[in-house]
């Protein structure tokens, strides 16, 4: 149960700080978000390991440290992808990519999916292209958006797949490497370009990228939560639905409202979830 548990908020969590975090893009410059929203977690993921210190690992450190690498390199992918595509592209197919490398990975560990996973699997992959296919979308930018949505979708995988091999019971301390790991890239690999920022958007913006990190950091501890709970490839197939809600987190924050063909993609995405729960 706690496995299912972690997985669904992990999921509204990952979509919760997508959304803010390219809402906060557009305010002011991607490179600048990053940082902050970095610096926040690691404050909170830190502080958190003091409770844990007692049971350190650096072997887990270091895997978290390499996982969290390859995570912060798709962040600011992610971040330029959602200010710059429709929620209702950009998140489907960051879902679809990372949940076929996981259910793939999974496979390749020995999992057994069965028919019912299988079919899960088939429909959630649907109803997520189904959920997130956009009305228009200039073909001009089409190609530059879903090549640096692929390569977020990728890096993220890297860290997804590292996490898994992180010791039960050093949760905390692979957490900790993979935060500090995001940190390193936020602010040695980034080059900082900071503009100075409108007053008028400097307390929206504030606000977005602290929802943003506060959620990213929700997100990353439910999902080591979930992979040592319950089947990495139901883990996995439940991730992809987080394009669903970042869909309908969108329609208020992002004033992007989904079609009636987004709608039944939502509904066929939610029957798979339901299969997953009774597989």
């Amino acid at each position: 149960m706690l496995g299912y548990v972690a997985s669904f908020t992990n999921v509204v969590a990952i979509a919760t700080a997508n959304v803010f975090g390219g809402k906060a893009t557009t305010l002011r410059d991607w490179r600048v978000t990053f940082r902050y929203t970095s610096s926040i977690i690691l404050v909170l993921a830190l502080t958190l390991a003091l409770f844990d210190s007692a049971s350190f690992q650096s072997k887990d450190f270091l895997i978290g440290l390499l996982a969290g690498i390859s995570g912060g390199l798709g962040i600011p992918l992610a971040y330029k992808s959602f200010a710059a595509g429709p929620v209702a592209y950009v998140s489907p197919l960051i879902s679809i990519v990372q949940t076929t490398a996981l259910v793939i990975f999974a496979i390749a560990l020995g999992e057994s999916l069965g028919l019912i996973l299988v079919i899960a699997f088939v429909l959630g992959i649907l109803g997520v292209y189904l959920a997130g296919k956009p009305k228009v979308l200039d073909a001009s930018n089409l190609l530059g958006v879903s090549k640096t949505t692929i390569a977020a979708a990728l890096f993220f995988s890297g860290f997804a797949i590292g996490m898994t091999q992180i010791e039960d019971g050093q949760n905390i301390t692979g957490l900790a490497g993979a935060r500090v790991g995001v940190f390193l890239v936020a602010f040695v690999v980034v080059r900082s370009n900071s503009p100075k920022v409108d007053k008028k958007s400097a307390k929206p913006w504030l606000i977005f990228t602290f929802i943003s990190a506060f959620m990213e950091f929700t997100a990353n501890y439910s999902y080591v939560v979930a992979i040592t709970n319950l089947d990495l490839a139901k883990v996995g197939i439940i991730l992809s639905t987080s394009s669903i809600f970042a869909t309908l987190i969108a329609i208020p924050v992002m004033k992007q409202r989904p079609r009636f063909i987004n709608w039944i993609g939502i509904m066929i995405a939610t029957v798979s979830l339901a299969l997953v729960a009774l597989a």
